[in-house]
């Protein structure tokens, strides 16, 4: 990026590493935002470690994270913006603001029931980090499209076939298919809930 605006900028410096810190000539900050932030990352922080201590990966998808929260008013300002952030971090289907949480509560509490559903996108997401990794030691970019082909468990290759559509967005696939004669440039055997799963 750096490279394209200097050509069009006349920057003499050959890298943006030689340059010094942009000033904030408007000297204005934002100290909602700051705070808010400051405060869901609280909240972040206790949400990772009550996952480490149940040993739950932050790639499986948990339903809900409950805030104690007894006023009717959100706690801070750009309180939906921020709670975004706060799911997506998190790796939750939902955050809320508990009333309902008693006062010896701890500040937050973590829904760490595993559905069979969110264990099954969890297992999509553990197959779809190894693609994205596989594509990076081709040296792939985006714009090159791969092939994939998977061969293990019937159970797994079911559930990817059924996942298919989204894990070709996601890691711009042309294609996807089970067994048959391997053809690859690149493989690895994962495992996936304790049973082994090749990827070409």
């Amino acid at each position: 990026i750096y490279q394209e605006l200097r050509k069009k900028t006349g920057q003499k410096n050959i890298s943006v590493h030689l340059r010094e810190w942009p000033e904030n000539k408007t000297k204005t900050i934002n100290t909602d935002l700051l705070s808010g932030m400051s405060y869901i990352r609280s909240f972040a922080s206790m949400a990772f470690m009550q996952r480490s201590e149940n040993k739950i990966k932050v790639r499986q998808p948990l339903q809900k994270l409950s805030i104690k929260h007894f006023s009717k008013k959100p706690p801070v300002k750009y309180w939906n913006e921020l709670a975004e952030i706060l799911r997506d971090e998190v790796n939750v289907k939902e955050v809320v603001l508990d009333a309902m949480m008693g006062q010896d509560d701890p500040p937050i509490r973590l829904d760490m029931t595993i559905t069979p559903a969110l264990k099954e996108e969890g297992v999509i997401r553990e197959f779809t980090r190894n693609i994205q990794e596989m594509r990076r030691e081709l040296g792939l970019t985006p714009a090159q499209k791969a092939k994939l082909q998977i061969a293990g468990d019937a159970g797994h290759e079911e559930m990817i076939l059924r996942w298919k559509k989204k894990i070709q967005k996601d890691t711009y696939l042309s294609q996807i298919r089970a067994g048959g004669k391997r053809i690859f440039r690149l493989e690895r055997e994962i495992e996936l809930e304790e049973k082994k799963l090749w990827i070409g």
